[in-house]
């Protein structure tokens, strides 16, 4: 070995044996192919069975069908990336043995071939070369071990198998909270132009719409995130794309700050191919939202499910005090209407007024969750309120939900509901949008608790 042709090491991975992750790949997808044929065609040879048994296998045989569906999807996107993850390592070590390697050896040769003399300051000469022949390497090693990373990220999102949305009455239907759809052509062209949006602080945040799926905290703590420019372009910085082996964008990896574990770090990336079909939509269709929707869920074991014993669960339920670190990575601080002994002292005090009304006015994130009392009958109770054209309204409040803050000050609080839109009681038609403007006095008695999150 020579002076400099040390400068590069050989580079990691064993092609062959990654050949052989793509074949086994390949054949996981023609059996769970093979699966769904054989459990859609049991359907035919049963046809004279009929009743409640009968309806009840045929739910269960359509969710086992679609999730093999999703399986089959799933692995060949992991065999395509092991496929370029493959292509990617014989690159690199065609590259090192026909290019770097020789041209370090051919230092060397000059190194050995100057006479003494004259050595000394050669080699500082030929070092040079080498530290940009070994920086060249770094590059190309650094590229590669981020394409690891994504590989892995697919592996594991093409091994998940999603929960079935257990307690929904839709499970099963075309309604399912759980269903999932593939990112399309269109999605992926939408979606993009909302990135651009976003970095440039012009995202609608009035064109969210909640789904099928209970997640009202997490929706309102994204959209109160968006209610600044700054905010949105945190969002967007939090999402980049993910390429295939032909170079088109198949999917998005979605900065997620939850990644239960001691030691496993604050956040992680988390690869988002597909959406809720039934889930959060921008205008009725897949956006930036429904990624980020996707990406929360996939961080939790049971999926859209009930969030269960210390929010480990599922998305369905949950606080914003505890989704709004797991979207911006920062600590939140709670307000609420909670009085002192005996509920002496209810209400929002002065300072907790003024609070809310400069950290919603200065850009910090808040979302306010309405309280489950007396106030409510049916979990609804009708309120006047004013809509964002000025016009005088009477819209049904839902308890036990969160609304996003959108300004404040001191004679009222508007407020965005997440679901799109606010029901007028006794009337088909609902508002335009989710805003709406609320008085403080209405804001105490239905509002418990306001959360309040940072940015920076």
């Amino acid at each position: 070995m020579g002076w400099f042709s040390n400068y590069v090491s050989d580079p990691p991975g064993n092609a062959d044996a990654i050949a052989s992750v793509k074949d086994g790949l390949s054949d996981a997808a023609t059996n769970a192919n093979t699966a769904e044929s054989d459990l859609s065609s049991i359907k035919s040879s049963i046809s004279t069975w009929a009743g409640q048994a009968r309806d009840n296998y045929d739910e269960a045989s359509l969710r086992g069908t679609r999730r093999l569906y999703n399986f089959n999807e799933g692995l060949q996107s992991a065999k395509s990336d092991v496929e370029k993850y493959y292509w990617e390592v014989r690159s690199l070590k065609s590259y090192v043995d026909g290019t770097l390697r020789p041209a370090l050896q051919d230092l060397d040769k000059q190194f050995d071939t100057t006479p003494l003399a004259d050595r000394w300051s050669k080699f500082w000469e030929l070092r040079k070369e080498a530290l940009s022949i070994q920086d060249d390497y770094n590059t190309r090693h650094k590229k590669l071990k981020q394409s690891a990373e994504g590989l892995a990220q697919s592996i594991r999102g093409a091994l998940a198998i999603e929960p079935v949305a257990r307690d929904s009455e839709n499970v099963g239907t075309y309604k399912d909270p759980s269903k999932t759809q593939r990112l399309t052509q269109s999605d992926r062209k939408r979606i993009n132009q909302e990135l651009e949006n976003l970095r440039a602080g012009k995202y609608d945040l009035l064109k969210v719409r909640q789904g099928g799926i209970s997640d009202c905290y997490y929706l309102a703590s994204l959209m109160a995130v968006m209610n600044s420019s700054d905010g949105q372009k945190r969002l967007a910085d939090g999402i980049r794309p993910h390429y295939d082996p032909s170079g088109n964008i198949d999917g998005y990896y979605v900065t997620v700050y939850r990644k239960p574990g001691t030691f496993s770090g604050p956040s992680q990336e988390v690869l988002v191919r597909d959406t809720y079909a039934n889930g959060v939509s921008s205008s009725g269709r897949t956006g930036v939202i429904s990624l980020y929707e996707k990406a929360y869920a996939q961080t939790f074991p049971d999926g859209v499910n009930d969030s269960g014993l210390l929010g480990s669960g599922g998305i369905s339920g949950g606080y914003p005090q505890d989704s709004l670190p797991d979207i911006t990575g920062k600590g939140t601080h709670t307000v609420n209407e909670q009085g002192w002994i005996f509920g002496w002292g209810a209400g929002y005090e002065q300072s907790e007024r003024q609070d809310i009304i400069n950290s919603v006015n200065s850009g910090q994130p808040t979302v306010a969750s309405t309280a489950s009392s007396g106030n409510y009958e049916d979990d609804l109770a009708p309120v006047n309120v004013t809509l964002a054209d000025g016009t005088q309204q009477t819209i049904q409040i839902y308890a036990s939900h969160s609304y996003m803050v959108k300004k404040a000050d001191q004679s009222g609080v508007t407020l965005v509901n997440p679901h799109g839109f606010n029901s007028i009681p006794h009337c088909d038609a609902p508002t335009p949008d989710g805003e709406f403007t609320i008085s403080w006095d209405d804001f105490e008695k239905y509002y418990g608790d306001v959360a309040i999150g940072s940015l920076w």
